[in-house]
């Protein structure tokens, strides 16, 4: 019988696990992982954090799936933009979506347009040397008041980096750009904002543990924590130090109504439970709360996320990780879901004498260029760090020297 054909969008964390998943249980079955870049990883390689080595080496493992003789990985390509997703369900037998959720949620108050206020995303992204945006979007020159927005991981991992001192990132992959701007940043205090009670924060147990043990720290809260306080986020902040230089605030039950200055924003305005308001001091806002789906092939978001019924979106059609229920859950507990949704592709799905696509007339990076890349990352890296990301994609396309072109490796 002729063997299944599957195509994967999207090489991060869901996708290679769903990949692995397949490619394990049926070794005759041929899949395709295409990646809108010329890195696999996604979320591993661009979000995690970069002193969070111990996360990001999953990818070691991640890699094995598109190591498999029975797996092309196909970088730099982007179904909406070189192949369309049709052409891929006119291809395979089955095709699973697991692009990630890479809309960003911003907070719609006056002031939302002035200079130094972002999203988490765009900081992220130069934090992490994604291609999707290298550049430093603000200016750290002058910064001293850092105000973080949300009540999140992602708040503490941006609070975070503004709060270590140089050499708390030896071993990690943080860029020598960003590392020399951060450590001239004349940064005086971060505040971390939320219209929630302590009890309402979704701050996990390591993170915030992590954040406020860092020994320059100087932890408060607004309101400060009474008896009545209870549970583990409290706990975690009374226990924190109040004798470090670098002063951290948590202002919990503050709504932002406003950012305020001339041309950069200068302050946050915050709405207190009793319904008064007070500015708290900016220089940067970061706003952390949340992230969705952006539309691929028109197909409907619901919550921010592909509307889908069970991880199906259509006969043949099927969709995976933060893709499929919106960005909650771990990389860790995001496995297992990918295993499940890679089981019931294959219960589901019969072979149809599919022929495989003609890869589009663009360059692209096959496994082979990724490790070319790794390879040129891991030599270039400076002192104390494990590798020198390449950001741009013309850069990456260089390092790969043989990458695929044309009509290198068409078909299986």
């Amino acid at each position: 019988m002729q063997a299944r054909r599957f195509a994967v969008i999207g090489a991060g964390p869901s996708g290679l696990y769903a990949t692995d998943r397949i490619s394990r249980k049926d070794p005759n079955a041929a899949v395709d992982v295409f990646e809108r870049l010329p890195t696999p990883f996604g979320l591993v390689r661009y979000g995690v954090a970069a002193d969070h080595q111990g996360t990001k080496a999953v990818a070691r493992v991640l890699e094995r799936a598109l190591a498999r003789p029975n797996v092309r990985f196909l970088g730099n390509i982007e179904v909406g933009r070189d192949v369309e997703i049709e052409a891929l369900r006119d291809c395979y037998d089955a095709v699973l979506i697991a692009v990630g959720a890479t809309g960003e949620n911003r907070l719609e108050i006056p002031g939302k347009g002035l200079g130094n206020v972002i999203g988490s995303g765009q900081l992220v992204n130069w934090l992490n040397a994604s291609p999707d945006n290298c550049e430093s979007p603000v200016d750290l020159h002058h910064v001293r008041n850092v105000v973080v927005v949300g009540l999140g991981n992602v708040a503490i991992d941006v609070a975070r980096v503004f709060l270590k001192e140089p050499g708390d990132f030896i071993g990690s992959d943080l860029s020598t750009p960003v590392s020399a701007a951060l450590a001239t940043a004349p940064i005086e205090q971060v505040t971390i904002v939320g219209r929630g009670n302590v009890a309402a924060a979704r701050f996990s147990e390591a993170e915030l543990k992590e954040l406020v043990s860092l020994p320059n720290v100087r932890v408060s809260t607004t309101p400060c924590l009474t008896s009545t306080c209870t549970g583990t986020t409290a706990d975690i902040l009374r226990s924190a130090s109040d004798a470090g230089q670098k002063p951290l605030a948590f202002t919990f039950q503050a709504t932002p109504v406003s950012f305020s200055g001339l041309n950069r924003v200068e302050a946050v305005t915050v709405r207190e439970p009793d319904g008064s308001e007070r500015d708290i001091p900016a220089d940067l806002v970061i706003t952390c709360i949340g992230y969705s789906c952006t539309t691929l092939a028109d197909l409907p978001i619901d919550a921010g996320r592909f509307a889908n019924e069970d991880n199906k979106i259509d006969s043949g059609l099927y969709v995976a990780g933060w893709a499929a229920t919106g960005p909650r859950g771990t990389i860790a507990t995001g496995r297992a879901a990918a295993f499940a949704v890679a089981d019931r592709m294959l219960a589901e799905t019969t072979s149809n004498d599919k022929a495989g696509l003609q890869l589009p007339d663009r360059e692209y990076v096959d496994f082979e260029g990724w490790r070319r890349i790794n390879e040129a990352e891991i030599a270039a890296a400076a002192p104390g760090r494990v590798r020198e990301k390449i950001a741009t994609r013309d850069e990456m396309l260089k390092a790969t020297r043989l990458a695929a072109v044309g009509s290198r490796h068409r078909s299986w």
